[in-house]
């Protein structure tokens, strides 16, 4: 069966640009398009969404804005030597946009600013095409970096003498160039088959300004679905396998270290290459522990007959999964100065020099 995936707030009966027949929104792998709050729904549940939507998630996004500019500013000081700063620095880059779209898709959807704007429909319209979707390109992005983070520090413990050469700086770069990519081009069906005009809306008898659908949309949206909950799905996979494989890989050379009489020559470089290997177990472990309900909430929907049958509880589910992602994109500073000494000093430089008032150059 197909999924009907997509913003939960954007109302599923927009006109077809071909004739009056309303369109159905396939389009995501994490809201489903039914998700939109009708008028009949609990007023308890529109207040929980709400609150979900427009309150939790817009605040942690954005502190979460912020956390992710320092990191970058650290990255970047730090260098790009090393491919796993490379690759930290665009997860917090990818992290940065992610939480700047849920800011402005919960300015969107404030009732507060709903109530104050005419042309409802165009307001729910922007928000769909401005930010909803564009959230969605870059989450999957943040999702196939953890993922490839995750297999990188993999290969560096498990195979530690050909990993240099497997992945090298322009691996790396190459790397995050295709993903952010493929996942750009993931998305254009979408922007294909919907636009931003006038519709006839046969229940009002009206013309509004709302979201405008191609005849080929479904077909288009099919392929958008179909890509993004591959992405999904496989990125939650990876990352959870890579993980529990570095667990593995990494207790049992440990208790080998520990049983030999080298140890204590080798601490110091032992105990920089552990704190790494830890930094990125702590990142994938937040990625997976906040990505597992959207994860079952997928396979459910991909299992479940009729979806529609569940909206209430759809809806509470996935503004829960917003938050969660908002979590995700924001947790990984109090990671990276535990763990990393160097981000810690750095960081700590930075704060000192804004402190004197005297920022450093480099």
């Amino acid at each position: 069966m197909a999924i009907d995936v997509a913003d939960p707030r954007v109302n599923t009966s927009w006109s077809s640009a071909a004739d009056d027949t309303p369109a159905s929104l396939h389009v995501a792998d994490d809201t489903p398009a039914s998700l939109h709050v009708a008028d009949d729904t609990p007023a308890s549940l529109q207040v929980f969404t709400m609150v979900n939507y427009v309150i939790l998630s817009g605040t942690i996004s954005a502190v979460g804005i912020v956390f992710n500019i320092i990191n970058v500013i650290v990255f970047t000081k730090l260098g790009f030597t090393d491919s796993v700063n490379v690759t930290l620095l665009w997860l917090s880059v990818t992290d940065t946009m992610v939480l700047l779209l849920m800011v402005g898709y919960s300015l969107v959807h404030n009732p507060l600013l709903a109530q104050r704007f005419s042309h409802h429909d165009y307001l729910e319209a922007f928000g769909y095409l401005a930010f909803f979707w564009p959230r969605v390109v870059f989450k999957h992005i943040s999702k196939c970096l953890t993922a490839f983070l995750a297999f990188e520090r993999f290969l560096c413990i498990s195979r530690p003498l050909k990993v240099k050469a497997i992945i090298t700086h322009t691996t790396t770069c190459v790397s995050i160039t295709a993903i952010y990519a493929l996942n750009i081009l993931a998305v254009v069906p979408i922007y294909a088959c919907f636009s931003i005009g006038l519709t006839f809306d046969t229940l009002t008898n009206a013309t509004t300004a709302g979201l405008v659908t191609s005849p080929d949309a479904p077909q288009l949206q099919n392929v958008t679905m179909t890509t993004n909950m591959f992405v999904h799905m496989t990125s939650f996979v990876l990352v959870t396998t890579f993980t529990i494989g570095l667990l593995k890989i990494f207790h049992r050379k440990s208790q080998w270290r520990h049983s030999t009489s080298s140890a204590g020559r080798n601490s110091s470089a032992s105990s920089r290459d552990d704190k790494m290997v830890k930094l990125v177990i702590l990142v994938s472990s937040v990625f997976v522990t906040c990505s597992f309900p959207s994860f079952v909430g997928a396979v459910a929907m991909l299992l479940a007959e009729d979806s529609a049958l569940f909206n209430d509880v759809i809806l509470v589910m996935f503004s829960v999964f917003f938050v969660l992602d908002s979590i995700n994109a924001t947790a990984n500073i109090f990671i990276y100065i535990n763990m990393s000494s160097r981000f810690r000093l750095t960081l700590q430089l930075m704060v000192k020099d804004v402190w004197s008032g005297s920022p450093r150059l480099k």
